[in-house]
């Protein structure tokens, strides 16, 4: 599995990819062996590996970190995203002008929904993990007026698997993948569990990821997409290549690449782990503590959005989860 054979924790919380053509042997202490020769590895009780051990395996070209990187750099986060979003905005605006009142962004980032949402009069809160992003994202929104004195326009550094405020919100959305990269299934139940707790009954929380439904069939290993995006401050565009590197169905779980360049300069070269299933299995994972409803899946086109009328009609691509808030108090989670 790939957080068993390929990422290995480290004692801070992260992990590090270990690549391929290196062999992991797993007796009593943890070896690496490449190019014929074997290398121990420091770890403590648990298999975590140590900070220590962790840097020099990458300084030695062993191993790449996961995640954090790219999305702990708001500006370039900002290049690389920037593409038209007009699609998932007007999807959005449809759905809770409806019901106005309060909302919550989970995984805000650095606003690329947010800014817009808020510039349209539309009340929300951001929460993310990364605090130079909502740091970013505070400057950016300076110059926007925020009613204070009904506590609108938070923005809050918090896990979302944790983060939970009672009866607070209308609404809730999570822009694409955002609940993709919660480190497991396990989680994900706890952030959904959070977020009935904090949208009243009858609200909305709107959800974009990438998945297939059960006739078609995921992006294959190996496959990759490559875009460019608009000139920067200093004139240069960036070259993104973004990469599957394989699929654990027995995880439920992609694992992936992306590398960012300006010219021949490399900026970004890590791996990212995302959960990944059929439509089905989310639909699953959504409804099963009775707390969420889903009222609708729809394909994302670009410009459109289609409902679903089939979960088995071939579709693979982004698409839209509509959940209703039911009454149902769940269970409170507390699982890992």
């Amino acid at each position: 599995m790939l957080a068993a054979r390929r990422c290995l924790e480290v004692e801070d919380g992260s992990y590090i990819y270990v690549h391929a053509d290196r062999h992991l042997a797993w007796p009593e202490a943890t070896a690496l062996v490449h190019g014929g020769r074997m290398r121990p590895i420091n770890h403590d009780q648990r298999h975590a590996v140590t900070t220590a051990e962790a840097a020099a395996l990458i300084a030695e070209g062993h191993a790449a970190p996961v995640g954090g990187r790219l999305f702990e750099q708001p500006d370039l986060c900002e290049l690389v995203f920037e593409w038209d979003n007009a699609g998932e905005l007007a999807f959005i605006t449809d759905r809770v002008a409806a019901s106005p009142g309060v909302g919550v962004e989970f995984g805000c980032g650095g606003g690329r929904l947010l800014r817009p949402l808020r510039a349209a009069g539309i009340d929300l809160d951001g929460i993310d993990a990364s605090e130079p992003a909502i740091r970013w994202l505070a400057d950016e929104l300076a110059g926007q007026p925020v009613d204070r004195s009904v506590g609108r326009g938070r923005l809050m550094v918090a896990d979302m698997d944790s983060f939970c405020a009672p009866g607070q919100y209308d609404f809730a959305l999570a822009g694409l993948n955002t609940l993709r990269y919660l480190p497991s299934w396990a989680a994900l139940r706890r952030h959904l569990h959070a977020a009935a707790v904090s949208v009243v009954s009858g609200g909305v929380y709107l959800v974009l990821i990438d998945t297939w439904t059960p006739t078609a069939s995921p992006a294959p290993d190996g496959d990759s997409g490559e875009w460019e995006t608009p000139p920067g401050p200093d004139g240069l565009p960036l070259r993104v290549v973004w990469s599957k590197i394989r699929h654990d169905p027995a995880d439920g779980m992609d694992l992936e690449r992306v590398e960012v360049f300006r010219g021949d300069e490399r900026l970004v070269d890590e791996y990212q782990l995302q959960l990944a299933a059929p439509a089905p299995h989310w639909r699953k994972v959504f409804t099963e503590t009775g707390e969420w409803t889903v009222e609708s899946v729809h394909v994302d086109e670009g410009d459109t959005a289609r409902e679903l009328t089939d979960d088995f009609e071939p579709v693979a691509g982004n698409c839209w989860f509509v959940l209703r808030r039911t009454e149902v108090e769940g269970p409170s989670l507390i699982t890992r």
